[in-house]
């Protein structure tokens, strides 16, 4: 399946058209229910038609190129089940934009949950059953593909249903303009996924080329990414499930203070979410530092990847910190602002990798750093632009000192616990587990003491007004 997604990423990409968040953001920027519902008509008929047409169009021209993509055969005939669930997709995730609009962010949560649930029974399910008929590799992969379709139909079926249960008594109508207007949103940030899924696809080209032209073999090549794009990074991805889900209030919250001109909530809202994104980002890159090697053990028997995400924790920061600087922006329709960033960070990091594999210069090392900077390099860039056009400040002591000073004092009572009251091997789950405890309970005491941290700071982040 993984060696599908790459490609079925990419056509959702192409499909959704950037449509999805301005809508969120024109909603969220309306008072009118009459605009409301004509917003979402004419998103939904957009969203209807490029899926439609790219379904399409995949179906018609992809044929000529499947052997070519995809090394493996068995692929392609659960690849073409897999399509269609682009046409649910683009369309509930209109439902989706209208709830992140109105700021019902729980409703978006609840249909991920039942997505997800959905397609961990069916696909279960049903590979029980073609594995009992002895069924091949690829009638299996097709299962795979029907169960995510189902897990796509059963998620927007939710919002649908809830969107009807509001009983909305105008239907909206199709506006041109407004139509117009989303387009213009929508491109840059398609051009913007885009120039990222291209990245990963160069990436995935060149690293594995520079390893032989070092010396190592094919199979050698093949094996380090693995570790470091399938281990590494996949895990490196985990804090994003809490500095990711800030995006979706964040969106329309900033859009709301910022079509009402309101600079001071705006700007305390920015100031909040960057501020919340490093407190919880800190100590899960801390701990994913610590235990690199028997994390990447634990949930991928590949212990040797540890080390690779240890160099990656340490600016792993930059990571997440993009994550609530690219919600302000979007709320701030500067997609196209985006997109720049993107196009520049990326396209020098490409042509920095290139250069590396002319010059003969490559080694394991420098790539991971290289990495790690291109992240940095992309935040610096949003940070700088956000600060010019807003203004916003940052208290430096509660943001960054007293969390680096509650990290450290933190790691230091942890390591003497190990060290003088457990006296364990640190590879057991158990006191692991314990010494991670550990660790957060210090953080979050000193960053209490500190003034950091208090109730109603975490309230006032999280809080996004949700009506149900």
């Amino acid at each position: 399946m993984e060696m599908m997604m790459p490609i079925y990423s990419l056509l959702i990409v192409i499909s959704s058209i950037g449509i999805p968040p301005a809508i969120s953001n024109m909603i969220s920027a309306e008072h009118s229910e009459n605009k409301i519902s004509t917003i979402i008509k004419t998103g939904t008929i957009i969203l209807l038609f490029s899926s439609l047409l790219t379904v399409l169009l995949t179906f018609t021209f992809f044929p000529y190129f499947d052997n070519k993509i995809f090394s493996d055969d068995r692929m392609i005939p659960a690849f073409y089940v897999l399509v269609p669930s682009i046409i649910l997709i683009s369309i509930f995730s209109s439902l989706r934009s209208y709830f992140q609009g109105t700021r019902q962010t729980s409703l978006i949560g609840k249909s991920q949950i039942i997505e997800q649930t959905t397609r961990l029974i069916c696909g279960i399910g049903i590979i029980s059953v073609l594995i009992t008929h002895n069924a091949s590799i690829t009638l299996i992969l097709m299962g795979i593909a029907a169960a995510s379709f189902v897990a796509e139909f059963s998620g927007g079926s939710y919002l649908l249903f809830k969107y009807k249960k509001e009983k909305r008594k105008i239907r909206g109508t199709l506006d041109k303009n407004i139509g117009i207007t989303m387009l213009r949103y929508g491109t840059p940030i398609t051009c913007s996924r885009i120039v990222l899924t291209a990245t990963t696809a160069l990436q995935a080209i060149i690293v594995p080329y520079m390893l032989i032209s070092q010396g190592a073999n094919n199979v050698e090549a093949a094996e380090f990414y693995g570790l470091f794009a399938g281990v590494a990074l996949t895990i490196l991805h985990l804090p994003s499930i809490i500095t990711g889900a800030l995006i979706t209030p964040l969106i329309p919250a900033i859009a709301e203070a910022n079509s009402t001109h309101n600079t001071a909530l705006r700007n305390l809202r920015i100031s909040k979410s960057i501020m919340f994104s490093n407190l919880t980002a800190l100590p899960i890159l801390a701990i994913l530092f610590y235990f690199a090697e028997d994390i990447c053990n634990i949930l991928f028997a590949s212990p040797e990847a540890g080390t690779i995400l240890s160099i990656l924790c340490i600016g792993g920061i930059f990571l997440y910190l993009q994550h609530p600087l690219i919600g302000i922006l979007q709320g701030m329709n500067q997609f196209r602002q985006i997109f720049i960033h993107y196009l520049i960070a990326n396209a020098l990091y490409i042509a920095t990798l290139y250069y590396l594999y002319l010059s003969d210069n490559f080694s394991v090392l420098l790539f991971l750093i290289i990495y790690t900077l291109d992240d940095l390099f992309i935040f610096t860039m949003n940070y700088i632009y956000l600060k010019k056009i807003t203004g916003f400040k940052i208290n430096v002591l509660k943001v960054y000192i007293n969390p680096f000073i509650a990290l450290v004092s933190g790691f230091i009572v942890m390591i003497f616990f190990e060290k003088n009251i457990m006296q364990t091997d640190t590879t057991n789950i158990l006191s692991m587990m314990l010494s991670a405890c550990l660790f957060i309970i210090c953080y979050l005491i000193i960053l209490f003491f500190s003034g950091t941290l208090n109730k109603r700071i975490i309230l006032s982040i999280l809080s996004s007004h949700k009506r149900h």
